[in-house]
């Protein structure tokens, strides 16, 4: 399951890296997870050390509301 659902991968971080990538020794050898996490709407789950929960990367900047 895995394989099918990370090797349309494999060939962009080949071409990145510009070198022959095999994903999951990508994913074995990883040092940081960036995953995107908001607590109030995520059901509570394990973490690593090595987890950086970065939620509301993709909110827009708003303008003040106007009086």
């Amino acid at each position: 399951l895995f394989y099918c659902l990370f090797s349309k991968y494999e060939e962009l971080a080949s071409a990145v890296l510009k070198r022959d990538v095999d994903i999951i020794t990508l994913y074995q050898k990883v040092s940081v997870w960036l995953l995107r996490y908001d607590f109030v709407l995520e059901y509570p789950r394990p973490v690593m050390p090595n987890m950086v929960f970065i939620g509301g990367i993709n909110c827009k900047k708003r303008k003040d509301l106007s009086q």
